[in-house]
């Protein structure tokens, strides 16, 4: 679901809440990019997603989606409602997140 229209970081979702540090790390690094007006932070209604038995673990989790997605699990779910303007920050946010993550201390 991140290649719809609405970006988002889910910081809870139907199982709980994702891990705090990596919220705020995700907006840090949003707001250095100067991505931070195109991402909505907030709860997702479903938990539907294999991130959730990481968290059942013990892992620090982080949701990533589109939120709203209304087009879940229809044939309205298609290549063609993919938005290249939301594939393109994702893809400058994830490519960061991935190579600096290391640079922030381990906190809660």
């Amino acid at each position: 679901t991140v290649g719809w229209s609405s970006p988002a970081v889910l910081y809870k979702d139907a199982h709980g809440k994702n891990s705090l540090w990596l919220t705020e790390i995700s907006e840090k690094i949003l707001e250095f990019l100067g991505l931070r007006k195109y991402f909505l932070f907030t709860e997702g209604k479903s938990g539907r997603s294999d991130h959730i038995p990481f968290k059942q673990a013990g892992a620090k989790t982080l949701f990533f989606a589109s939120n709203p997605f209304p087009f879940r699990h229809t044939e309205l779910d298609s290549f063609e409602i993919i938005d290249k303007r939301s594939v393109k920050y994702w893809m400058e946010f994830l490519s960061f997140f991935v190579k600096n993550l290391h640079h922030f201390t381990a906190k809660s």
